[in-house]
C-alpha cells in the first residue's frame, strides 16, 4: 500500500515516463545496470521497475535520511567494495532467479557523463551469466538531489524518463589473471553503458536540440563568445539563427545540402542553426585544406554557393577559384582578412 501511494505521488510530481520493452524485468535472473546522477535513482528503479528487483545502494545514499526512510518498503542491499561477501550475497540472489539493480559508478555523477566504472557489476554478471538490462535515467541530473554543483540548472521537479533497453551479454574472455578480468569487464561493463547512455537520448536535429537547450538553461543564459568579444546568450543565437534561416529559404529548398563558407565567428553557428532549423543540410567548407579538397567536397556534396551574403564577403570569406588556377593557397576577398577561419 505505501509503495503504491509512494510511486502515485513521484509519477504525479516527477512526471515519470517508462520507455522500452519492460517484460524482459520479469524474467528474473538479470542485472539491471542504471547510470547515477542523482539520489533518487534508486528510489525511482525500485518503485518504476516490474519485478521489485533489488536496489543496491551507495554510502551517499544510505547518508540521506529522505533516502533511508523511502528504502523501507523496498528491497535493498548496501555494496560496500571492501566486504567480499557483500558481491557473493548478490551473486547468491541472481543464481536463486532474482532481478538485482546496480550501480556501476558506485557514486553519483558530478560531470553530467560516465564516469569511471568498478568492476563489482561486471564480476557479478560474469560469475552468474546473467543478462545485462541496461535502464537509462534521465532527468535527475537537473533535481537538487544531484551533486554537479553549478555546472547544471536545477529544478524541484524535473521530468524523469526510464529508458529500458534490450538485454545484452558479457563477451567471452580469454583465461586471465583475476587483477586483468576484472579490469577487463569493468571496460566491456564502461562499453555498455556508453551505449545505453547515446540510446537512451531521443533523435533530435541540430536545431531541436539547441531549443531544448534554451529552454533548459534559459534564454539570458550566455552560451558563446567570438574573435568580436561580444558575448550572446541562447535567446540572441535563436533568433539570429531564424532570421539567417529565413534567407536561406531563398536560395535553397528543403533537404537541399548547403555549402557553409564562413569565418570563426558566431553568426557561422547561426547559420548552421538555422539551416538545419529550416530543413536544409549544412556542410561546412575549410579553406585551408586547399583548392583541390575544397572542389572535391563541392563536387560529392554538390553544394549550393553558400557564399550569398555580402556582410561576410566584405569580412573576408575565401571563394573558390578555377582549379588550374589554385595552385596557391586561396587568397581572401575583401577589405579585411579572416584571421582563423574553419570556412
Amino acid at each position: 500500500m505505501i509503495r503504491a501511494v509512494l510511486r502515485l505521488l513521484l509519477r504525479l510530481l516527477l512526471r515519470v515516463k517508462i520507455e522500452g520493452d519492460t517484460r524482459q524485468l520479469l524474467r528474473g535472473r538479470s542485472l539491471i545496470v542504471a547510470n547515477h546522477d542523482s539520489l533518487l535513482d534508486g528510489v525511482l528503479l525500485g518503485l518504476f521497475l516490474p519485478g521489485m528487483p533489488t536496489v543496491v545502494l551507495t554510502r551517499e545514499m544510505v547518508r540521506s535520511r529522505l533516502v533511508r526512510c523511502l528504502m523501507t518498503v523496498l528491497p535493498c542491499v548496501v555494496l560496500d567494495s571492501s566486504h567480499p561477501l557483500a558481491v557473493k550475497r548478490l551473486i547468491r540472489q541472481i543464481q536463486r532467479g532474482r532481478t538485482v539493480a546496480i550501480f556501476p559508478q558506485g557514486r553519483m555523477c558530478t560531470t553530467g557523463g560516465i564516469m569511471k566504472v568498478y568492476d563489482s557489476a561486471g564480476v557479478i554478471a560474469s560469475r552468474c551469466d546473467a543478462g545485462i538490462i541496461p535502464v537509462g535515467i534521465t532527468g535527475t541530473l537537473y533535481s537538487h538531489f544531484s551533486n554537479t554543483g553549478g555546472r547544471f540548472p536545477r529544478r524541484w521537479l524535473p521530468r524523469v524518463t526510464l529508458s529500458v533497453q534490450p538485454a545484452v551479454k558479457l563477451p567471452a574472455l580469454p583465461a586471465l589473471p583475476p587483477r586483468q578480468r576484472r579490469r577487463r569487464l569493468a571496460d566491456e561493463m564502461l562499453k555498455i553503458m556508453q551505449h545505453m547512455m547515446f540510446a537512451a537520448r531521443p533523435r533530435r536535429t541540430l536545431f531541436e536540440a539547441f531549443v531544448d537547450a534554451v529552454e533548459l538553461h534559459g534564454r539570458g543564459a550566455m552560451v558563446i563568445e567570438d574573435a568580436r568579444e561580444q558575448p550572446e546568450s541562447y535567446g540572441e543565437l535563436l533568433k539570429t539563427s531564424l532570421a539567417l534561416g529565413r534567407l536561406c529559404t531563398r536560395i535553397s529548398s528543403e533537404g537541399e545540402i548547403v555549402g557553409v563558407l564562413m569565418p570563426n565567428l558566431s553568426a557561422t553557428v547561426c547559420l548552421l542553426l538555422g539551416l538545419s532549423a529550416m530543413r536544409r543540410i549544412p556542410a561546412m567548407l575549410n579553406y585551408t585544406s586547399g583548392p583541390e579538397a575544397m572542389q572535391g567536397g563541392v563536387r560529392r556534396g554538390r553544394h549550393h554557393d553558400g557564399d550569398h551574403f555580402p556582410p561576410f564577403r566584405r569580412k573576408g570569406a575565401a571563394r573558390i577559384e578555377h582549379q588550374g588556377a589554385c595552385r596557391r593557397q586561396p587568397r581572401l576577398c575583401g577589405g579585411s582578412a579572416c584571421g582563423s577561419g574553419t570556412g
